[in-house]
């Protein structure tokens, strides 16, 4: 088995990520990541840390990653109701992808049911991404109260809460196997209800 290289990093973690995603935290073992990576326990424990670290530092990564491409598309696309439009419709063609991560769920998700309650290291990371995501949902919500595409019943910050609500519990309701043109109805639907 290969030691790492600097070059080699973001990859390895990857795979990391794959395996803790596929089985989840607890029951993800050593010889499991040794495997996936490719990389004998020293190697591991000299590149990442402990099992632990190891996962912190690719829970870290997928959040970054998952942010940056959600932060783009809100960033990219002018009108608040369209960017919020394209948001969803790319959560739900993620949703709609017959592998093992729709059984399996959000890694994100996962992690928070699994973790937060009694890891502080995990509940950082999950926290500060639930926290960037709905910042830019409240961004854009107030710009489309401004600009009269969404309703203005409710502040944009508690919007944004809802939103991230929604999503969590899409997600969750996808891993009962619950058919996605269903799923698109029901977002459809959630989407009508935040506009003006």
């Amino acid at each position: 088995m290969a030691r790492p290289r600097e070059f080699e990093i973001n990859d390895a973690l990857e795979k990391a990520m794959e395996a803790f995603w596929a089985k989840g935290y607890d029951a993800t073992s050593m010889v499991d990541l040794m495997k996936v990576m490719n990389l004998n326990k020293g190697s591991i424990y000299a590149a990442f840390g402990n099992k632990h670290a190891l996962f912190t530092k690719a829970l870290t990564q997928y959040t970054d990653t998952t942010y940056a491409r959600i932060k783009n598309i809100f960033t990219s696309i002018e009108a608040p109701n369209e960017a919020m439009k394209v948001f969803f419709d790319e959560m739900l063609v993620e949703q709609s992808i017959p592998t093992d991560k729709v059984k399996t769920g959000s890694l994100m998700v996962n992690s928070i049911i699994e973790l937060a309650p009694h890891d502080e290291a995990a509940k950082i990371i999950l926290n500060c991404q639930v926290k960037r995501l709905e910042a830019i949902f409240s961004k854009t919500i107030a710009k489309g109260q401004e600009t009269g595409v969404f309703r203005k019943d409710a502040n944009a910050k508690d919007m944004a809460i809802e939103v991230s609500v929604f999503i969590f519990g899409i997600m969750s309701y996808r891993k009962t196997g619950c058919d996605i043109a269903k799923i698109q109805s029901i977002t459809d639907n959630y989407l009508n209800s935040l506009t003006a």
